[in-house]
């Protein structure tokens, strides 16, 4: 199986995108969904497993299940923030 992530942030437009770190962009009322490949480069980028980096995350739905074979929750990087922004992804304003 696999994970689907959506995103539906009501303080954005539908033209807007965010990141899911390490997989790609997904705009406003969109979903992306994550194959195992995916599922460990977004962990080598957050040190967190998918559903575990959204959990406290309102305007973000994880579902499906997890195949992927992951270790427990790390640390990330320095360079790996969750605030971080990649200037390669964002888009013009």
């Amino acid at each position: 199986m696999a994970l689907k992530v959506s995103i539906k942030h009501p303080g954005f437009g539908p033209d807007s995108e965010f990141e899911v770190p390490g997989v790609g962009m997904v705009k406003n009322g969109g979903s992306i969904t994550l194959n195992e490949e995916d599922e460990g480069r977004f962990f080598s980028r957050t040190g967190m497993k998918v559903k575990d980096y959204y959990k406290d995350t309102e305007d973000v739905d994880v579902s499906g299940t997890s195949d992927a074979k992951l270790p427990a929750n790390q640390v990330p990087a320095p360079n790996a923030s969750p605030d971080a922004v990649d200037a390669d992804k964002e888009g013009d304003s």
